[in-house]
């Protein structure tokens, strides 16, 4: 009969879990979590079934893990606010495609901590005309460490790390053990909640429940390895965002150099007759501004000349009284070689 007992409770959470929150908090079928707080005399304990806690009262470090074992559901941390920075950013729909390496760049910008040194928790909003609103919570690994580390040494195992007490039932999605977390596409919310309830349903009719149970036992092995997972996956972004700026760097050295032998270049078309006073190059146009005996024959040597086109008098031509020489202000278009994919 235990058995039974225990299957139907594992299914039964699975179901509850693919449900969307609000979904759960009106069914009044949210998880269970063991919540406690640093504070000035040791730990705040709080029981938590979905979003309602109930104070467990205080608790010193010794005496914190026999009493969190009286207590329902993982144990979730939370942090002081004080230790969070929250941006909002707001971007191009076309950014969620590669929402990490645009967050490692935003959090570089936005803070003085290495992408890899924080951990992060974000929600993603739809926002108006194509945009999407990002909510970040960012926290310095070395921040979290120095929390959870004595708790480690005093044999708690914390499951979750969340900064807002507030957000506890939505503890497993803005976790910020798991680095950079999304929730997933509410779009796409009944598709778990239909399949785990098929499979529920499929179960109590099967001659195979003690074959099924075992899936219980495969998700506390996925858990116990998601902090690898976690770290793995902040590796590649850290590898990703490293050859991004590698990949910048190359075509800058790239660019420049093809622009230095195409000074270089123009400077040996140009006749004897010919001396430039001036020499600008923006917006891929290259302007030539100088004296010549025949500067109208300067238009047909620029667009001869290769990397160069459209060449043109960006002014009259005018003739110097005191040298009888032209003077001339002169344009011509940089051809960029195509970009290598």
């Amino acid at each position: 009969m235990g058995t039974i007992y225990d299957f139907l409770a594992a299914w039964g959470g699975a179901l509850r879990d693919s449900l969307p929150i609000g979904v759960q908090r009106t069914l009044g079928l949210g998880r269970q979590f063991a919540v406690l707080e640093p504070c000035d005399d040791g730990w705040l304990l709080f029981q938590a079934q979905g979003a309602a806690l109930s104070p467990h009262g205080t608790v010193g470090t010794p005496e914190l893990s026999e009493r969190l074992s009286r207590m329902e559901g993982a144990v979730v941390l939370v942090l002081p606010r004080d230790l969070a920075m929250r941006p909002v950013l707001t971007l191009p729909g076309t950014a969620e495609r590669s929402l990490d390496q645009v967050l490692d760049v935003e959090i570089e910008r936005l803070t003085p901590f290495k992408a890899s040194d924080v951990a992060v928790a974000r929600e993603v909003r739809s926002a108006l005309d194509g945009q999407i609103q990002v909510d970040l919570t960012i926290v310095p690994i070395a921040r979290i460490e120095a929390v959870t580390g004595p708790l480690g040494a005093a044999g708690v195992e914390v499951a979750h790390v969340i900064a807002d007490r507030a957000r506890v039932d939505r503890a497993p999605a803005l976790s910020l053990t798991s680095g950079v977390s999304g929730a997933p596409s509410r779009s796409l919310a009944w598709i778990p909640a239909l399949v785990t309830a098929a499979l529920f349903i499929a179960a109590l009719v099967s001659p195979f429940v003690a074959q099924e149970l075992r899936l219980r036992d495969q998700r506390a092995e996925i858990e116990r390895l998601a902090p690898d997972l976690a770290t793995a996956r902040r590796l590649t972004r850290q590898i990703e965002a490293t050859a991004a700026r590698v990949r910048v760097r190359q075509e800058f050295l790239q660019s420049r150099t093809s622009m230095i032998s195409l000074l270089e270049q123009t400077t040996r078309l140009l006749p004897d007759h010919t001396w430039l006073v001036s020499l600008q190059v923006a917006n891929d146009r290259m302007t030539l501004e100088g004296r010549s005996l025949e500067a109208t024959s300067l238009v047909t040597l620029l667009n001869d000349a290769p990397g160069l086109s459209d060449a043109r008098f960006n002014a009259p031509v005018t003739r110097d009284p005191a040298t009888g020489a032209d003077r001339f202000r002169l344009g011509a278009a940089i051809d960029r070689p195509a970009r290598a994919e």
